[in-house]
């Protein structure tokens, strides 16, 4: 369990306690990934957490699919849903998130809450001269061209390791079958030749 002015980070996965569990034993929960702020979660006896879970869930722009890495299991994270729980409330440390996964929550709890990239240059506009403005907008929209763009490949990619995945499934079927037929067919071969050799 987590002191209230414990060491927690951005982006770690700790299994979270029921509330009804706070001061006991019991480790049982759920896992959730931190994502308030380090500053808050240095000095606050809170932190914010988005919940994990195993369950398939329908494609949504708040969901994050999760790679197993170390002891962390894919699953999905639930950004539409933003918890503040007690560090009391925090129990074994599970890992931690990795980059790129990060930067896809960023994105998601973005979504979740309604901040656009068009709110953050509303803010920028006022703090820069136009032609800076200008030319960090043009910048943004020739980024976010570019993630479209590698998001498609990714996808292109997930569904051939997909195929690829089928394909040597069954490849892997049909070697089986024919090694079995191979060694069955030697074994009626030297069985007849066993007959043959007794006749004479």
């Amino acid at each position: 369990m987590i002191e209230s002015n414990g060491n927690v980070r951005y982006g770690e996965v700790y299994y979270i306690l029921p509330a009804r569990a706070v001061g006991s034993e019991q480790r049982a929960g759920r896992p959730g990934v931190v994502v308030s702020n380090n500053s808050n979660n240095r000095f606050s006896p809170t932190v914010e957490v988005v919940y994990l879970t195993r369950q398939d869930k329908n494609d949504q722009p708040t969901h994050v699919e999760v790679e197993p890495e170390g002891n962390i299991h894919a699953s999905t994270l639930l950004c539409e849903q933003i918890n503040t729980v007690s560090k009391l409330r925090l129990a074994d440390r599970v890992g931690e998130l990795p980059k790129h996964t990060v930067r896809e929550l960023k994105r998601a709890c973005a979504i979740s809450i309604n901040i656009t990239a068009d709110d953050l240059m509303d803010d920028i506009r006022g703090l820069i001269p136009q032609e800076q403005y200008d030319d960090l907008l043009n910048k943004c929209k020739c980024l976010e061209q570019e993630y479209q763009h590698l998001g498609a490949i990714l996808e292109t990619l997930k569904v051939q390791n997909e195929q690829l995945s089928e394909d040597n499934i069954r490849i892997t079927a049909e070697r089986n079958v024919f090694k079995q037929l191979y060694i069955d067919a030697l074994k009626n071969t030297k069985f007849e030749g066993g007959n043959s050799n007794d006749q004479v």
